[in-house]
């Protein structure tokens, strides 16, 4: 069976993926560059948005 990548991220996964701190990610939701979901009572992240987020760092 193959492994499925989830589509929303914890805070802590998307801090490791962009390599920022948790305030970071928040001012990011709050500056509306990065939807912050709110799932069963946690908050969630679109992993398609922090994938998005780390590409248009990368170049530049």
């Amino acid at each position: 069976m193959p492994h499925e990548r989830p589509e929303a991220l914890t805070i802590e996964q998307v801090c490791n993926l962009l390599g920022i701190s948790r305030s970071t990610v928040y001012k990011l939701a709050a500056a509306g560059q990065l939807t912050k979901l709110k799932l069963a009572g946690c908050t969630r992240f679109p992993r398609d948005q922090v994938e998005a987020l780390a590409k248009g760092a990368a170049h530049g």
